[in-house]
């Protein structure tokens, strides 16, 4: 999937996205919620936050001129 989408999550946003699968927008996002519930939130809370600043600085990034 688009990593962009994740530009519209505050780190703390997403690091609960990964913590407890629940969206910004909506409590369940179907396969997301359910990998995060089960598998990442078994991250430490520093993976969590290395996931989360990697996917922001992905989603930021300065686009190529098209």
């Amino acid at each position: 999937p688009d990593l962009d989408v994740a530009g519209a999550y505050t780190p703390a946003e997403l690091q609960t996205l990964l913590t407890t699968g629940k969206g910004k927008s909506k409590p369940d996002l179907g396969l997301m919620s359910i990998v995060a519930r089960y598998s990442f939130s078994q991250l430490t809370p520093g993976e969590r936050r290395a996931i989360a600043d990697y996917v922001l600085a992905r989603a930021n990034r300065e686009q190529p001129p098209q």
